[in-house]
């Protein structure tokens, strides 16, 4: 399967999920997240401001602003992914394809990311994943030294994903756990 074919399947399993499982998933993955080291020792966490379906974050910025975080989140400014800190859901404005991103928060360097929750919309054991197509967050990746970790449903995890020679694998995969019945 391609990359294009296999996006479309990602999103279409994410649209098709209840509301309650993805919700479940999300306070997992969120409890996974704030009892691992990674998220002990951060002082300044980098991370995506979710919309629809994709895994929430609203409630790892509200945590980390409990825990007194510094938070950012990316904007694409002349052809590249950069981080600006924001504190407040008011600090938002819509951009394009319907995001949510800081306005005018002071930018964030790469060496003051302790932390990076990395979005996909698929997963391979080894890290790599599948984006949404713009590279952006590949290309950050190349020489980031903090730590990278991405929340996963458990759909996403596929056997074999397609790897090219620019993609960076994240560090860590927490992966979320199907409900037995």
């Amino acid at each position: 399967m391609d990359k294009a074919q296999l996006r479309q399947e990602m999103k279409a399993a994410r649209q098709k999920m209840p509301a309650d499982s993805r919700m479940g998933f999300d306070r997992q993955l969120q409890q996974s997240l704030f009892q691992h080291p990674c998220w002990i020792e951060a002082k300044t966490i980098g991370l995506t401001i979710s919309v629809g379906t994709e895994t929430d974050t609203a409630g790892i910025f509200k945590r980390a602003w409990l825990e007194g975080k510094r938070t950012a989140a990316p904007v694409i400014e002349r052809g590249e992914m950069v981080f600006r800190g924001f504190s407040n859901k008011s600090e938002l404005k819509k951009a394009s394809f319907g995001l949510l991103e800081p306005a005018a928060g002071e930018a964030v360097s790469k060496d003051m990311l302790d932390l990076l929750i990395v979005p996909g919309l698929a997963f391979n054991d080894s890290g790599y994943r599948l984006g949404y197509g713009g590279g952006y967050f590949d290309r950050y990746l190349i020489d980031y030294k903090g730590w990278t970790v991405s929340l996963v449903y458990p759909f996403q995890l596929v056997e074999s994903l397609p790897v090219e020679s620019f993609d960076v694998p994240v560090e860590k995969l927490l992966i979320a756990a199907e409900e037995k019945t």
